[in-house]
């Protein structure tokens, strides 16, 4: 594949950022907000079509919010709740960390936005972009870096993104994981329902110990109004803790399906040899009392055969990918 440089400005004639490409690229004060709730609090500036804010429908002078901060009500049990941006005055702007890409602008206390994402099901072939949906919107991501432009051997030209985390602030201490998450218009190379799985299995460890005691229905009568509907790290008040904690499973939840995620390999295309290492690996895992009790692993020698054989038929008896010559 052919790479190409990506453009080092913004905006450019022949590419451009979406709402979720400019917020990779926000400004350092705003690396801790979830693409969900920098939507609720923060609307962007177009500085090619005159300043017209997108993403709300109104001119700027119409979103001069001049509410007195005393005597609105803060919705603190709101799943996309921020305690630095609801401290932040309406009409606030932050430059972003690359050259032309879009301002972001505090958003009025009564104009507050609401995310709409494609309600998916984890099953079928919307299994994968499922679990995709829940880690973009369960962490804080951003970019150091401006995206790779490929070309492939067909003459396709392809994004591919190199995502990383922002850690809670009040965790610098604990020895949280680095994440880096390689995205591309051509799809991925991993399975997202076992990369969620894995990360879930981290931030919900006794190692750590980070998982809301009061979302685990721990504390008092069961979880408080935040909680219930907490995303990912937050604040919880009832437990007395002033650092973030982790809701269970945002990511994931229950046990992990291997035969599934191996099928959805097998669908998309992946080398035999990928898919036979990734179920050896799963096997292997298997036998380890502290991995086996996330996953559900089946008999590989008739659920995950080779290409030539159906998956769900039995019209002849299947090749096992673990034994094949």
């Amino acid at each position: 594949m052919k790479k190409y440089s990506y453009p080092l400005e913004f905006p450019d004639p022949l590419f451009h950022l979406s709402l979720l490409g400019t917020y990779y690229f926000r400004n350092a004060n705003l690396l801790h907000l979830r693409i969900e709730q920098f939507n609720r609090y923060l609307l962007l500036s177009d500085k090619i079509d005159n300043d017209v804010y997108r993403g709300c429908g109104i001119e700027p002078e119409e979103d001069d919010d001049v509410e007195a901060s005393s005597d609105r009500f803060v919705e603190t049990d709101h799943r996309h709740y921020d305690a630095f941006m609801e401290g932040q005055p309406p009409g606030k702007t932050y430059a972003s960390r690359w050259k032309g890409v879009d301002t972001a602008k505090r958003r009025g206390h009564s104009r507050l936005g609401v995310a709409k994402t494609q309600h998916l099901e984890p099953i079928g072939r919307t299994r994968e972009r499922f679990y995709q949906q829940k880690l973009v919107l369960g962490l804080p991501w951003y970019a150091d870096a401006a995206p790779q432009l490929v070309e492939t051997t067909a003459g396709a030209k392809q994004v591919a993104w190199v995502l990383k985390w922002k850690r809670p602030s009040t965790l610098a201490a604990y020895d949280l994981p680095d994440i880096c998450l390689e995205m591309s218009t051509a799809g991925s190379s991993f399975s997202y329902e076992e990369r969620c799985h894995h990360f879930e299995n981290i931030f919900s460890s006794s190692t750590l110990n980070i998982a809301c005691r009061c979302c685990d229905g721990e504390i008092g009568q069961g979880a408080c109004q935040a909680c219930i509907y907490a995303v990912g790290f937050h604040i919880c008040v009832e437990s007395g803790v002033r650092e973030h904690r982790w809701r269970r499973n945002t990511l994931f939840g229950g046990l992990l399906d291997v035969q599934r995620t191996i099928f959805n390999l097998h669908r998309r295309m992946f080398p035999t040899d990928v898919i036979r290492s990734k179920a050896q690996e799963n096997l292997h895992c298997a036998s380890e009392p502290a991995v086996s009790e996330h996953c559900v692993v089946v008999s590989y020698a008739c659920c995950v055969c080779t290409v030539s054989y159906c998956f769900r038929t039995k019209k002849r008896k299947p090749r096992s990918i673990l034994t094949q010559a």
